[in-house]
């Protein structure tokens, strides 16, 4: 007699099948994963670099104008600034910190001394939340080694990152202008590339300049929701972006958008003048960057936003009043 044996499980060829098939949908699920933590890191960012832009309106409404960009403190800077000057953590991030809620951080800084000094170092590599954009959370730490500390000691290369910096404008970068033709200013190039480096005689294109003379909004006559006052950038490519650093705590609006460096030429030691590439707007996100305007607004700007309106932005009383597409 034959007895039928039911054949349980399944075959090899249906096991292969199978496998297949879910892997064609984890393969489908991935992307739609991915944009999904993408949108909510872009949603952070974008509420961090609005809490900072409320931080500066809330000290103009105290002060009458917002913070200079370097030396608020520092009653002996001079006009330019040395670079005795700029050694110290005195930057318009540290002048709003109490109105981030960071008081008591502010309280202990000496503004007179150097970022290096045993009272300063352990304070400008304290980190803090809501300053670094989750897009860029590569090492996991918003603490950068390798900022600039060549120039005035005691000053400090672990210091906490600027992923949000103060808009210069078209200004040169250390007497760069990259992307600009001629790449230095000139009378005809004026549109493009204006004033001194980094303004450092007080008189920035944009809203702060890397001396001790403040900026207030009834001097943008462009339009304060035709300025840009802050824009995403990544530290990490230029060892003079830092929240404390004197030198360059300031983005230019003459680079493009996403204007990346090299990671060969990212800082790791040593003086690196790459500053006419590194210091524009520029993340993580796909396409773009997030900026801050003047009249409080948020925009994810695109990297293929024309650069002569990208420039225009970043001025606030050159007459232009191009508006943000």
């Amino acid at each position: 007699m034959r007895q039928n044996i039911d054949r349980c499980g399944f075959s090899l060829v249906e096991l292969l099948v199978v496998i297949a098939i879910i892997g064609m949908l984890v393969s489908l699920l991935l992307p739609a994963v991915q944009a999904a933590r993408e949108a909510a890191r872009s949603l952070t960012c974008g509420n961090q670099i609005r809490q900072l832009n409320i931080g500066l309106h809330n000290y103009h409404s105290a002060r009458h104008s917002l913070p200079a960009g370097v030396c608020n403190s520092n009653s002996e800077a001079s006009l330019p600034p040395t670079l005795w000057d700029l050694r110290t953590p005195d930057t318009w991030f540290a002048a709003i910190l109490p109105f981030l809620e960071h008081q008591s951080l502010y309280d202990r800084f000496d503004f007179s001394d150097g970022t290096g000094s045993a009272i300063n170092a352990p304070l400008v590599a304290t980190a803090l939340p809501g300053v670094m954009c989750p897009s860029d959370a590569e090492t996991g730490t918003p603490i950068c080694s390798s900022r600039c500390n060549l120039f005035s000691a005691p000053t400090a290369s672990q210091m906490l990152g600027l992923w949000y910096a103060g808009s210069l404008g078209n200004g040169p970068l250390w007497n760069q202008c990259s992307f600009c033709s001629p790449a230095y200013p000139t009378q005809k190039n004026a549109w493009c590339c204006s004033g001194v480096d980094r303004a450092i005689d007080g008189n920035p294109n944009g809203m702060f300049a890397v001396a001790k003379k403040p900026v207030r909004f009834n001097q943008v006559t462009d339009g304060q929701s035709k300025t840009i006052i802050l824009g995403e950038t990544l530290p990490r490519e230029s060892m003079h972006i830092a929240a404390y650093t004197g030198h360059f705590p300031v983005t230019a609006t003459n680079i493009p958008i996403n204007s990346f460096v090299p990671r060969e030429n990212w800082p790791t030691f040593g003086h690196l003048n790459n500053y006419g590439e590194a210091g524009g707007i520029k993340s993580r996100h796909p396409a773009g960057a997030f900026v801050a305007f003047a009249d409080g607004r948020i925009q994810f700007l695109a990297d293929s936003i024309d650069f002569m309106v990208l420039v225009a932005l970043g001025s606030k009383a050159s007459g232009n009043t191009e508006a943000a597409p």
